[in-house]
């Protein structure tokens, strides 16, 4: 893939607008969105920002997980933090609903060259973004794959979510776009993955019919050690998601406003 097109030299009216869109309340909520959009439709070429130790590259699309990096280093923090204390060079980390790569590659920066970052995602537009990010940070150590993380075998519709650019569901009917639908288990094996030690899972919804079956059927060596999941979606489950957790030896640590942090006791 040749190296994609950015701007790493912004003008000084970007500049400016840069540093006014990071001071609060302008770096959350709707402000965020309204000045990103602003200041990325200044650029001809998606703007390179440094985040975390890698670069992404920000459109002008709307993607909200752009607009936090380009205006809010602190997105996510607690989440990365968590994960990124339980790695060590030449780890594995496992990324489910990896979208552009906001963990990813902070995760893989934190591996090192010997360590391996597994990035999964339905989307395949939000996959070769993140290649183009991994790319433009000269990261090597991920692997990808455009895939559902589901319970079965099976060809599943993925859809966008109207008013959130960063979203996809898998949802009935075939008005989406049709991608193929594996168990994590037999994803991990076909990477050669044998003990993960952090995994983050954020799939719109899906978690449990990605996890009930990997929690159930794998050795207890291949679960992660830490997880950082979105518990929005879980608060409309029936409860067999965190029970399972439970069983497999999990405990939360910590919650932020969208996640939960587990830690698994040895």
């Amino acid at each position: 893939m040749e190296q994609p097109a950015f701007n790493d030299n912004p003008s000084l009216f970007i500049q400016v607008l840069l540093r006014v869109g990071r001071t609060w309340p302008l770096c959350r909520g709707q402000f965020r969105g309204w000045i990103a959009q602003t200041i990325a439709g200044l650029s001809k070429t998606p703007l390179k920002i440094g985040f975390r130790g890698a670069h992404f590259l920000i459109y002008n699309d709307r993607h909200p997980t752009e607009s936090a990096i380009l205006l809010y280093p602190k997105y996510n923090a607690a989440e990365i933090e968590f994960l990124l204390e339980n790695l060590t060079e030449g780890g594995t980390a496992v990324d489910i609903g990896s979208n552009i790569g906001l963990y990813s590659l902070p995760m893989a920066v934190k591996l090192g060259a010997q360590g391996k970052v597994l990035c999964l995602d339905a989307n395949a537009a939000f996959s070769l973004k993140l290649t183009k990010n991994a790319k433009v940070s000269g990261i090597k150590n991920i692997a990808q794959e455009v895939i559902a993380v589901g319970d079965r075998y099976d060809t599943v519709s993925v859809m966008a979510v109207d008013g959130n650019p960063g979203t996809a569901i898998i949802a009935p009917g075939t008005d989406g776009i049709d991608v193929e639908m594996q168990p994590l288990k037999d994803i991990l094996q076909r990477h050669g993955i044998t003990g993960i030690d952090a995994m983050k899972i954020d799939i719109d919804g899906s978690e449990e019919i990605a996890l009930l079956p990997f929690l159930r059927d794998v050795p207890s060596d291949l679960l992660p050690k830490r997880l950082v999941m979105e518990h929005i979606m879980l608060d409309k489950a029936d409860g067999s998601l965190p029970r399972a957790l439970k069983d497999a030896g999990y405990a939360i640590v910590g919650t932020t406003k969208s996640n939960s942090l587990y830690q698994r006791s040895a």
